[in-house]
């Protein structure tokens, strides 16, 4: 059995985000798959059935992939510090990966998008690019969506360019950064 990936305390601002991401590697992997998706639903705490609704994707055939997982994981993280609100659920409708729950306003608007931006790849080399990033973002906002941003995997600097260009172009009412 796994353990949770927080910290004494067990409180999710505590969260240990490179513990999570070592689990939501471990979800690529059909022999310890199972393992750690209940082990990411105790570090949200969280039913393991609410981990997996929102880690399968159904723009992937209703299967839960890496970044499925991860994806739940920011959404989950979001919703406990109050950037979303709680009970999100997988969106029915094409293009949107997440959806406010039935019958809650939230000034954001109801239909999210999960974007993750990584600064370095595994192997340690520059990934982040400012202009394809914001190309990214107006897509999806072009498109209706709102963005949680998942920035767990990002350099400060990267992150100050991408909060830098999300105000410049005036989408901080519909982009979320998490953490």
């Amino acid at each position: 059995m796994g353990r949770p990936a927080h910290h004494s305390g067990g409180r999710l601002s505590d969260v240990d985000h490179s513990a999570v991401r070592g689990l939501v590697d471990r979800v690529a992997s059909a022999a310890t798959r199972e393992q750690a998706l209940d082990d990411l639903a105790r570090t949200f705490e969280v039913a393991p059935k609410r981990f997996r609704d929102l880690a399968t994707d159904p723009d992937r055939g209703g299967v839960i992939t890496r970044n499925g997982a991860e994806e739940a994981a920011a959404i989950l993280g979001a919703e406990r510090r109050g950037l979303l609100p709680e009970g999100m659920v997988r969106s029915s409708r094409p293009g949107a990966d997440y959806e406010v729950p039935q019958g809650t306003q939230w000034p954001g608007g109801s239909e999210w998008d999960v974007k993750s931006f990584y600064s370095t790849t595994p192997t340690g080399q520059s990934a982040f690019g400012l202009q394809t990033a914001v190309k990214k973002l107006r897509l999806e906002l072009d498109a209706g969506q709102n963005i949680l941003l998942n920035t767990v995997n990002m350099s400060p600097d990267d992150l100050d360019q991408l909060q830098r260009a999300v105000a410049d172009n005036g989408w901080i009412d519909r982009v979320v950064f998490y953490p």
